[in-house]
């Protein structure tokens, strides 16, 4: 009896006692880009100050997982380099998508991000949600992991899922498509 008690109590803990869990301690960079309907007329900017910027890295049974991947950042954080024009982007972009406030959250997160490739370049993906303001839009995201959890994602987002309609500026109008670079370094390395 006290043997079936022991290798029950093994089994049961044995896949648990493979799993190596990692809490990433995350900086990173987000950079935007923007086109409008003028040739030649576009914009970019980048911030690199987070409110919250973590995920938890798993290696179980050969298998590398992150997990609890969250950003968030206050829209007042983007900056073009240009005063007005980031004005206009509080006024026009986010405070609509706010209910007429700005600044507003932009708000990132993965439940759970399934890797595949080889050791420290795996390229990622999973499910979660990008909420920006009140509207939330559920979508899959694919970036990718390489040497010490280092993190790089490209994505496009479209204005007008978001409930925001491209703003028009002396007849220049902002596409309706984004383009988002962001990366990530692990820190607690």
């Amino acid at each position: 009896m006290k043997r079936i008690f022991i290798l029950s109590f093994a089994l049961i803990c044995a896949p648990q006692s493979f799993a190596q869990n990692k809490d990433l301690k995350l900086e990173g960079e987000l950079k935007y880009f923007v086109d409008t309907n003028m040739p030649g007329v576009n914009f970019e900017g980048k911030a690199n100050s987070f409110e919250s910027i973590k995920a938890t890295l798993i290696e179980a049974n050969k298998e590398i997982k992150l997990r609890d991947i969250e950003l968030i950042i206050s829209s007042e954080k983007l900056n073009s380099g240009i005063e007005m024009r980031d004005k206009h982007t509080q006024d026009k972009i986010f405070a609509p998508a706010n209910g007429g406030t700005a600044p507003c959250k932009i708000l990132l997160t993965i439940k759970e991000a399934k890797c595949s490739g080889e050791k420290e370049k795996y390229t990622c993906s999973g499910d979660g949600q990008l909420k920006i303001g009140t509207k939330e839009v559920a979508r899959s995201f694919i970036f990718n992991m390489g040497k010490e959890g280092e993190i790089k994602s490209a994505l496009e987002i479209n204005l007008s899922a978001f409930g925001i309609k491209a703003p028009t500026y002396m007849g220049v109008e902002v596409n309706d498509q984004v383009k988002i670079q962001f990366s990530a370094k692990n820190k607690s390395l």
